[in-house]
């Protein structure tokens, strides 16, 4: 009888608990980079863990079936201007997700090439600023704030 109660006294709590009040935009936190420089290079010669902080108050996120799956988080290249890379967020399954969802996400980013001597290294060239975007966009089209993201190439 002592368990019975226990459990039931349990379920009110867990029932009068209030869901964080999450929008249906996504929203985007950065969190954390493993590191603030990389080797310039044009083949994968290094890379940044960039963690971020995801929420979504009606968790369309991702794309489920394979056939669907395009491109849902962009990073751009301020430098240019131009798409640095993309990424497909593994779909996120509707069942259980009354409330949205909360997840942190790690990002691996692989370097590039500077600007003024492009994947050739130059003893005397200075380290050049990485300024970087990071944005997602949901199945329904509504895209996240943006996230102001900076590293720096070494280009020697």
């Amino acid at each position: 009888m002592k368990i019975k109660l226990l459990i039931g006294g349990l379920m009110v709590l867990v029932s009068c608990a209030k869901a964080p009040d999450l929008g249906p935009v996504p929203e985007l936190e950065f969190t954390g980079m493993s590191k603030m420089k990389m080797k310039a290079g044009s083949v994968n010669q290094d890379s940044i863990i960039l963690t971020v902080k995801l929420t979504d108050g009606d968790g369309d996120i991702g794309y489920e079936d394979v056939q669907e799956r395009k491109p849902d988080m962009f990073i751009i290249d301020k430098r240019t201007g131009n798409l640095y890379d993309t990424y497909i967020i593994p779909g996120i399954p509707q069942q259980g997700i009354n409330n949205g969802i909360i997840a942190n996400m790690q990002i691996k980013l692989y370097t590039v090439c500077c600007t003024l001597n492009p994947c050739d290294p130059d003893p005397g060239q200075a380290d050049e600023a990485l300024p970087l975007e990071l944005y997602v966009k949901d199945r329904a089209g509504n895209v996240s704030n943006t996230l102001q993201l900076s590293a720096v190439l070494d280009c020697d």
